[in-house]
């Protein structure tokens, strides 16, 4: 495939120099960003959720935007025990779908 050096049948680069994703169409400007909605977005359920409403996505970042937007009335950061912090245990939910499911 033109202008990737690793041969990936995954993407092709279309006419005007981008990279456009073979599942859906969707179109980028840079590989890595192409990359990052293969392996996180495309066709990928969200694995972030929030624990105060439905809210769901696939992006740290987003899930604690939501929080601070949605929820501003919850101090998720001064909860009883730091350890239990809601943040850190959806990163290690998603650290396990990620790495531990393909054992």
């Amino acid at each position: 495939t033109a202008g990737n050096s690793q041969g990936s049948a995954r993407i092709r680069v279309s006419g005007d120099g981008k990279f456009t994703c073979s599942k859906c169409q969707k179109k980028y400007r840079h590989y890595q960003s192409l990359y990052n909605h293969q392996s996180f977005e495309c066709g990928k359920e969200p694995t972030f959720a929030c624990n105060y409403c439905p809210f769901k996505t696939r992006w740290k970042h987003g899930l604690k935007s939501h929080v601070i937007n949605r929820h501003s009335n919850i101090n998720y950061e001064q909860e009883q025990n730091p350890s239990t912090h809601f943040l850190d245990q959806l990163t290690m939910k998603a650290h396990e779908s990620l790495f531990m499911d393909s054992k």
